[in-house]
C-alpha cells in the first residue's frame, strides 16, 4: 500500500534497486549449498534453508524441504559449483567427495554420456541400449589423438592408452583389467576394447584375418560360456584372460584364450528366472535348419535340464545367435563334420538328463529312451554308456570290482557325466581356437591383455562357484591397491618424499591371506578331500578352528548350519558349504576315459585322450612331483600364473557400473551405483591423484624421455654439464619452465626429486607429454621433408623419362593427324599384329605413367590414339574371322565399322564386299530350295528353279557360295522338278487307261488333255505372277513381311542395334524386297556403327533429355550408351551420356515411384527404366575402370588379391584398396573407410554389436555429404548385394 508509481521511464531500475536491497538482507546462510544425504539420490545438492533449534532444513533442486540434526552440518560437504556441470575427469574438481563423485556420475549418464574418467581409470556405466558412440569416425578419432586426456572419456581411450604404451619410449607389457558386477556390461566393454585394438593394429604379419578371427571367438565363447541370470541376460559365466602378442611395428601376431572357472552347475540346474547356457536354446531356435533337422531336437520343455529355466531370454535372439556362431566356426576353420560332431555332444548332454532312474538301492532305469538318444548323439554304445551309470567301478591295487549305484548315486552319476562332457567340450574349444589364433608359432615383442572375469557374486545361495570368483576379484582388487596405492606409498617412504596430506585404502590383503594361502580356506578343502570319512562339516569346523579369531571370517551362532560368512573387499558374503568336498574332486570317473575314446565322434576321441593322459600322468606322479588334484589347487594355480602376468605389465582400469537392476535404459539407481562405487575404489584413486604424484622415473629415463622439449643447446649443455643423474635432473627441472612456458609452464610442487627418481602430478605430465609430441612433430616434419624432397626429385627424374618416351613414341607412331585411310595405323604399320606391338608399348609407357605424381600431357588424346588402334587391329582380326561367314548383317556390321574406321581397302575388305552382294542374292535361294525340296510342290520347286534361272547362277555354278551348298541344293531342285513331273504325268496315264471309252473317243480325250497341260501351264504362270506381289522366294507372307516391317519402325524409333540388326537380317534370309524402312534401317544401322554417328545421336538425345526427360527419349539415349560401349568407341562422351541418362531416370523416378512398387498406379514404364539404367552395375555412371582398379585387400598374407571385373562389383568380406567410383582426392580416404562401414552393419566383418548402430549411422552421414559420395555408398551397397550368400547380410544390406 505504501508503493509509490516511480517516474517515468525510471520503474525497471527502482525495482531493481528494490530487489537487490531485498537479497542483500537475506542471511549469508541462505546462499550456500550441502551436499545433504538422500533417500532417493543419496547425496542431493541442496540450499540450506535454515537452522532453527536442532534441526537445519534443506531444498533440494525439486522444491522438497529435508531436514537432519543441525549438529551434522559441520560434517556435510559444501557444494561447488563445478560439482554440479558433469565434467569429463574428476581429478579436475578443486574438492572431491563421495557426493560429487557419485552426482558426476549420474549427470553425465543422463546426457547419455556413459563414461566418466578418473585420471587415467575409467567408469563405464552400462546404458543398456545402443548408442551412436562407437562408430567409425569416433575410433578414427582416438586412433589418430596422441593422448587420451586430450579426448573426452572413453572406452576407446583405455585402448589409446594401451597402444601408447606399446609405442612409446621401451615399449611394456600392457593389460586392460575390466571389473564390475554381473550386468555391469563387463563383456561388451571387452569387445570393443578388442575391436579398438585389433582395428589400430590393422594388417599384422600374419594377414589381416588374424583380427577379424579374435573377434570371431566372440560368437562361441558367448554362445558356450554366457548364460542369463537374474542380474544379466547374457551373463559370462566364466573368465577369460586373451592374450596378444604385439610386434614393434604393432601389428598382431597371435593371440590365446585363456578360460577360468566355468559354471559347470549350471548345465544341471538353474534358478526359476534363469536359463542354461545360450548353445542350448541356439540350437532348439534353429532346429529345422538343414543341418539340424536330422538331430531330431525337440522344445525346450522336452529336456530336464532346461525345463526348470526360462526359455527366453530379453534381448537376444537365439536364432540369429546361431547364424553367427556358424559364421564364426567357419571363420575360425572348425570343418562342417567336426561343428555337427560339436551340436551332437551339446545335444547328448540334454539327452543324459532325461534319463530317468527308479529309486532304491540298486539303480535301474524306468525307460531307456533317453539312454539310446543319448548314446546316439555322442556315438557310443548304449550299453558302454549304460554300465558306469547304474554300476560303480572300484580299483584297488591290480583288482576292478564293479558295486551296484543307488538311484540317487546314479542320478548323480548321470549330472556327473554330463557336465564333465559339456565342460571337456568347452576346454576342446578354446585349445582349438587358440591353436588357429596362435598358428603354431612362437612370436617375440610385448603381449596386450584384457581380463573379463566375473564380478563379486552374493546370492540367496552361495557355494564353492561364488567362492572362487569373489576370490580372483579379491586378487584383482589386491592387484588394483598395489598398483594405485601401496608401490605408491612404498616410493614416497623409500624416495623420501612427502605428500600434501597422508594417504590410505582400504587394504583387502587379509581377505585374500584368510582364503588363498597355507593353512587358508581353500587349504583346509584340499586336505579335506584327501582324509578318509571327511564331510563338509569336519571341513568347515577346521575352518572355525583355525580362523574363528580373523577379523574378515563371520562364524554363525549355530555352527552346525553349513554356513560361514566372509567380510569381503565388497561387502559380506554368506557361504553354504554343502557339497563343498564333492565339487573339489577334479578326478574324472575310471570308465570316462575308455568310453570316450570309443566314440565314433571324431572330438569325443580326442577329449577321451586327453582325459586318458591326465590320469595316466596323476597316478605316475612321484612323491615329489605336485599334481593339480584338486578344482582348488588348480584354479589357484591359474590364478597365480595370471596375477603374475598382470605385475609384468601397465594395468589400464575400467570399471563397469550397472546403473539399475531392472536392466533397463534411461534408469539411475543411486544407490547402487554408489555401493558399486564404493567398491571400485576409484575415490582413494581420485584423492591419490590429487595429492600424490602420478608418475615416477629414474632421473635418467626422465631426462632421456623429456629431453626433446628443450631447445638443442640447452639439451646438449645439460648431458655434459655433469655425471650426477640427480645433479642432471636437477638442472633439466630448473629449465622446464621456460620450455614448457607455451603450455602453462610449471607450477611449485608439480615436479619434486627424490633419492633416485623425478616424481610428477599429472598435470605436469599431460604438459610434458604434449610438449614431448609436438618436439618429435618438429623433427618428424624435418624427416619427411628430406624424404619427400628425394622422392620428389626422384619422381621428377622418372616424369622426364616417361614423358620423353611417350613423345618418341607419338613422333614414331603420328597417326589420325589427317582423315582418310593413308593416315591409318594399319596403313602405316602393314599388319594388325605390329599395330597391337605398338599398343603393347604405348600400354608400358601409360603404366609407368600411372605411378607417376604428375598427370600425363595429352593423356586423353594419347589413350583415343590407343583405343582406335585397338579397335582397328580387332577389325582387320575380325574380317579374318568372318570370312566364311553367312550371316550377312555380320558381315555388314564389319564393313560399317571398317568404313567408319578408314580403314584401306585391303583385299580381306573387297572380299567380305563381294560376299555379303552375292549373301544377299543367293541367301534367300538357298532356303527357297531347302523349303521347296522339303514341300515337293510342282509350282514351288517351279518358281525356285525360275529365280535360279533368274540370277544366271544355272550358266555359272562355280558363282555360288561354297557354305550355303547352292550348286548342289540348285541340282537337287532341278531333279525333284523333273522327278515330280514324271510322277503326275504317269498319274494321268494310268487315270486314261481306266476310262472304258473307245479308242476313238480315248484319242480325243488325249489330245484335249495335251491342250489342258498346255492351259493349265499358263494358268500357273499367271498365279505365280499374281503372288510375287505378295510372298518373297521363301514363302514369306504378307502379313509375316509386315510384321518385320514394323520390327524394323519400332527398332528405328528407339535406337535399338540389337532389334535393328535382327530385322535387317530377317529381311535380308526371306528376301523381302527393298522399301522405304528397310533404306532407313539401313542407313541408321550405319550410322550406329560408327563413332561420330554415335557420339552426334547421343549428344542430341542428351539435349532432349535435358528439355522434356521424356521416357522416349531416356530409352532411346539407354540404347545408344549400350551400343557404343559394345563398340568399344567414344568413351568420353559415353561417360556424358551415361550420367545425363541416370540423373534423367532418377528424376521421373522420384515423381513416378513412390510407396510400395507394386500399387496399380506405378508406372511399369518408368521401372522398366530404372531397371535398364541401375539393374547392371557396370553401367553405372562414374565407376571406375575395373580393369585398372586396384582391387581389396588380401585375406590373408599368402591369398590372393581380389581384383578385376571378377570381382570389383560382387560381394566381398575384405576391404577395398580404394573407392569404386570416380570421386576426389580427398574423398577417397573417406569411401575405403565407408567400405569397411558397411561390412560392420551388414555382419560381413565381425564387430560388437553395440557398434553396429555407429556404423549404420556413419554410412548415412557419408552419403549426405556429397552427391559423389552418395553415389559410391550406393555402388558399395549394391556391390556387397550382389551374389552375397548370407541371408542375414543381405537383410541388413
Amino acid at each position: 500500500q505504501s508503493y509509490q508509481q516511480p517516474e517515468d521511464n525510471a520503474g525497471p531500475t527502482h525495482c531493481g534497486h528494490r530487489l537487490n536491497g531485498f537479497l542483500e538482507e537475506l542471511p549469508d546462510m541462505m546462499d550456500v549449498r550441502y551436499w545433504v544425504p538422500h533417500e532417493e539420490y543419496v547425496f542431493a545438492p541442496c540450499w540450506l534453508q535454515g537452522t532453527g533449534g536442532q534441526d537445519a532444513s534443506f531444498k533440494d533442486d525439486d522444491g522438497q524441504v529435508i531436514v537432519h540434526p543441525a549438529a551434522k552440518l559441520a560434517e556435510m560437504a559444501k557444494v561447488v559449483d563445478s560439482q554440479l556441470l558433469g565434467v569429463d575427469d574428476i581429478t579436475t574438481l578443486e574438492e572431491v567427495n563421495q557426493a560429487a563423485l557419485l552426482h558426476t556420475v549420474r549427470v553425465r549418464y543422463t546426457k547419455a554420456q556413459v563414461y566418466t574418467r578418473v585420471a587415467r581409470i575409467l567408469i563405464a556405466v552400462n546404458p543398456f541400449q545402443s548408442l551412436p558412440i562407437y562408430s567409425t569416425q569416433y575410433l578414427e578419432r582416438y586412433r589418430n589423438a596422441a593422448d587420451s586426456l586430450d579426448l573426452p572419456p572413453h572406452v576407446y581411450g583405455i585402448g589409446l592408452d594401451a597402444l601408447n604404451g606399446l609405442r612409446r619410449g621401451e615399449p611394456r607389457n600392457q593389460a586392460v583389467l575390466i571389473s564390475g558386477e554381473s550386468g555391469a556390461g563387463k563383456t561388451e566393454t571387452t569387445k570393443l576394447v578388442l575391436s579398438f585394438v585389433s582395428e589400430a593394429c590393422g594388417g599384422s604379419q600374419s594377414g589381416s584375418g588374424v583380427q577379424d578371427k579374435i573377434m570371431q571367438t566372440n560368437p562361441v565363447l558367448e554362445a558356450f560360456g554366457n548364460a542369463m541370470t537374474v542380474r544379466n541376460n547374457n551373463s559370462s559365466r566364466f573368465g577369460k584372460w586373451l592374450q596378444m602378442m604385439i610386434s614393434g611395428s604393432l601389428s598382431i601376431q597371435t593371440c590365446t584364450v585363456t578360460d577360468y572357472l566355468l559354471e559347470l552347475t549350471r548345465v544341471c540346474s538353474q534358478g526359476s528366472k534363469e536359463r542354461n547356457y545360450h548353445i542350448f536354446f541356439q540350437l532348439i531356435e534353429a532346429r529345422e535348419s538343414q543341418e539340424l533337422k536330422s538331430l531330431n531336437i525337440q522344445d525346450s520343455k522336452a529336456y530336464s535340464y532346461l525345463n526348470n529355466g526360462v526359455a527366453k531370454a530379453p534381448g537376444i535372439d537365439d536364432a540369429r545367435c546361431f547364424e553367427e556362431l556358424k559364421e564364426a566356426f567357419q571363420a575360425l576353420g572348425f570343418s562342417d563334420k567336426v561343428q555337427m560332431e560339436v551340436y551332437r555332444i551339446v545335444l547328448g548332454v540334454l539327452n543324459l538328463g532325461n534319463i530317468q532312474i527308479q529309486e532304491g538301492d540298486v539303480a535301474q532305469l524306468k525307460d531307456d529312451t533317453a539312454l539310446q538318444l543319448a548314446a546316439k548323439n555322442l556315438g557310443v554304445d548304449a550299453e558302454g554308456l549304460k554300465r558306469p551309470l547304474l554300476k560303480r567301478r572300484m580299483v584297488v591295487g591290480r583288482d576292478v570290482t564293479e558295486a551296484n549305484r543307488t538311484g540317487a548315486q546314479a542320478k548323480t552319476a548321470c549330472d556327473s557325466l554330463a557336465r564333465l562332457l559339456y565342460g571337456r567340450l568347452f576346454k576342446w574349444l578354446i585349445q582349438g581356437i587358440n591353436k588357429i589364433l596362435s598358428d603354431g608359432k612362437s612370436c617375440s615383442g610385448n603381449f596386450f591383455g584384457v581380463l573379463d572375469i566375473a564380478g563379486f557374486e552374493s546370492f540367496e545361495h552361495n557355494s564353492l562357484e561364488q567362492l572362487f570368483i569373489n576370490l580372483s576379484n579379491e586378487h584383482l582388487q589386491q592387484h588394483f591397491n598395489n598398483h594405485m596405492f601401496a608401490m605408491e606409498l612404498n616410493d614416497y617412504k623409500a624416495e623420501e618424499i612427502s605428500v600434501e596430506e597422508a594417504i590410505t585404502f582400504n587394504d583387502n590383503s587379509d581377505i585374500v591371506t584368510l582364503i588363498d594361502s597355507k593353512g587358508g580356506i581353500l587349504s583346509v578343502l584340499d586336505e579335506e578331500v584327501a582324509m578318509p570319512k571327511a564331510s563338509d562339516q569336519t571341513f568347515l569346523s577346521k575352518v572355525f578352528k583355525a580362523h574363528d579369531k580373523h577379523p574378515r571370517l563371520v562364524v554363525p551362532k549355530f555352527t552346525g548350519g553349513g554356513k560361514f560368512g566372509i567380510r569381503h573387499f565388497a561387502g559380506e558374503v554368506t557361504y553354504t558349504c554343502d557339497g563343498f568336498l564333492e565339487k573339489n574332486v577334479d578326478k574324472p570317473p575310471e570308465e570316462a576315459p575308455d568310453l570316450l575314446q570309443a566314440s565314433e565322434l571324431s572330438v569325443l576321441q580326442e577329449i577321451g585322450k586327453l582325459i586318458a593322459a591326465e590320469l595316466a600322468e596323476s597316478s605316475s606322479a612321484g612323491p615329489g612331483k605336485k599334481k593339480a588334484k584338486t578344482v582348488s589347487s588348480g584354479f589357484r594355480t591359474s590364478l597365480a600364473s595370471l596375477v603374475q602376468k598382470l605385475n609384468e605389465a601397465d594395468p589400464h582400469f575400467i570399471r563397469c557400473v550397472k546403473p539399475n537392476a531392472e536392466k533397463v535404459p534411461n534408469i539411475f539407481n543411486s544407490k547402487l551405483a554408489m555401493q558399486q562405487l564404493n567398491c571400485s575404489g576409484v575415490f582413494e584413486a581420485v584423492r591419490i591423484r590429487q595429492s600424490g604424484y602420478a608418475a615416477r622415473m629414474l632421473a635418467n629415463e626422465f631426462i632421456a624421455r623429456f629431453r626433446l622439449v628443450l631447445p638443442k643447446a640447452k639439451e646438449i649443455a645439460i648431458s655434459f654439464c655433469t655425471s650426477n643423474p640427480m645433479d642432471k635432473a636437477k638442472v633439466f627441472i630448473e629449465a622446464l619452465p621456460d620450455a614448457l612456458a607455451p603450455l602453462g609452464g610449471v607450477q611449485p610442487g608439480e615436479i619434486v626429486l627424490g633419492k633416485n627418481k623425478v616424481f610428477a602430478k599429472s598435470s605436469v605430465m599431460h604438459r610434458l607429454d604434449k610438449a614431448r609430441d609436438m618436439a618429435m612433430t618438429t623433427y618428424a616434419v624435418d624427416i619427411q621433408r628430406f624424404q619427400r624432397g628425394f622422392k620428389s626429385r626422384k619422381m621428377l627424374s622418372s616424369c622426364k623419362e616417361v614423358f620423353g618416351e611417350l613423345r618418341a613414341w607419338c613422333a614414331k607412331n603420328a597417326f589420325y593427324s589427317q582423315p582418310g585411310s593413308a593416315h591409318t595405323a594399319l596403313a602405316k604399320l602393314g599388319s594388325a599384329e605390329a599395330v597391337l606391338a605398338e599398343v603393347a608399348k604405348l600400354d608400358e609407357i601409360l603404366a609407368k605413367a600411372d605411378s607417376l605424381p604428375m598427370p600425363l600431357p595429352r593423356k586423353k588424346d594419347v589413350e583415343k590414339v590407343r583405343e582406335r588402334m585397338q579397335n582397328e587391329a580387332k577389325e582387320i582380326s575380325n574380317l579374318k574371322a568372318i570370312s566364311a561367314s553367312i550371316d550377312p548383317m555380320e558381315i555388314e556390321k564389319a564393313l560399317a565399322r571398317v568404313k567408319d574406321l578408314q580403314l584401306p581397302a585391303t583385299a580381306e575388305v573387297e572380299a567380305l564386299k563381294s560376299r555379303l552382294a552375292k549373301l544377299t542374292k543367293q541367301l534367300p535361294l538357298a532356303k527357297a530350295m531347302q523349303t521347296a525340296l522339303q514341300a515337293e510342290d510342282l509350282q514351288q520347286l517351279q518358281d525356285v528353279m525360275d529365280a535360279v534361272k533368274a540370277t544366271g547362277l544355272h550358266l555359272s555354278p562355280e558363282d555360288w557360295i561354297k557354305e550355303l551348298s547352292g550348286e548342289e541344293l540348285a541340282g537337287n531342285v532341278y531333279n525333284k522338278l523333273e522327278d515330280v513331273k514324271a510322277k503326275q504325268k504317269q498319274d494321268a496315264i494310268k487315270q486314261r487307261q481306266k476310262d472304258e471309252n473307245k479308242e476313238k473317243i480315248y484319242t480325243q480325250k488325249q489330245n484335249k488333255q495335251t491342250a489342258g497341260f498346255e492351259v493349265e501351264d499358263v494358268a500357273m504362270e499367271r498365279k505365280r505372277s499374281r503372288q510375287k506381289s505378295r510372298v518373297t522366294i521363301t514363302g514369306f507372307s504378307v502379313a509375316e513381311q509386315q510384321k518385320v516391317l514394323m520390327e524394323l519402325l519400332t527398332a528405328c524409333h528407339e535406337f535399338d542395334m540389337a532389334r535393328l540388326e535382327k530385322g535387317l537380317g530377317e529381311a535380308i534370309a526371306q528376301g523381302i524386297e527393298s522399301c522405304e524402312t528397310i533404306t532407313n534401317a539401313q542407313e541408321l544401322f550405319e550410322q550406329m556403327s560408327s563413332e561420330a554417328g554415335l557420339v552426334q545421336m547421343m549428344s542430341e538425345k542428351q539435349e532432349e533429355v535435358a528439355k522434356s526427360n521424356s521416357p522416349e527419349a531416356l530409352r532411346c539415349l539407354q540404347n545408344l550408351v549400350n551400343q557404343a560401349k559394345r563398340l568399344g568407341v567414344a568413351s568420353d562422351a559415353v561417360a556424358s551420356a551415361k550420367e545425363v541418362m541416370q540423373q534423367g531416370v532418377r528424376r521421373r523416378a522420384r515423381s513416378t515411384i513412390k510407396g510400395n512398387v507394386f500399387f496399380d498406379g506405378v508406372s511399369l514404364e518408368d521401372l522398366e527404366l530404372v531397371d535398364r539404367a541401375f539393374s547392371d552395375l557396370s553401367n553405372f555412371g562414374g565407376l571406375k575402370d575395373a580393369s585398372k582398379w586396384k582391387g581389396h585387400h588380401r585375406a590373408s598374407l599368402f591369398s590372393a588379391r581380389d581384383k578385376g571385373e571378377q570381382t570389383m562389383l560382387l560381394h566381398s568380406k575384405t576391404e577395398i584398396k580404394e573407392a569404386l567410383t570416380k570421386v576426389s582426392r580427398k574423398e577417397e580416404r573417406v569411401a575405403v573407410q565407408n567400405f569397411r562401414s558397411i561390412l560392420g552393419w551388414m555382419s560381413d566383418r565381425p564387430i560388437p554389436e553395440v557398434q553396429r548402430l555407429g556404423y549404420q549411422q556413419d554410412v548415412v552421414g557419408v552419403a549426405k555429404l556429397s552427391a559423389t559420395l552418395a553415389d559410391e555408398v550406393y555402388v558399395q551397397v549394391m556391390k556387397q548385394l550382389t551374389q552375397n550368400a548370407s541371408v542375414r547380410s543381405s537383410l541388413l544390406g
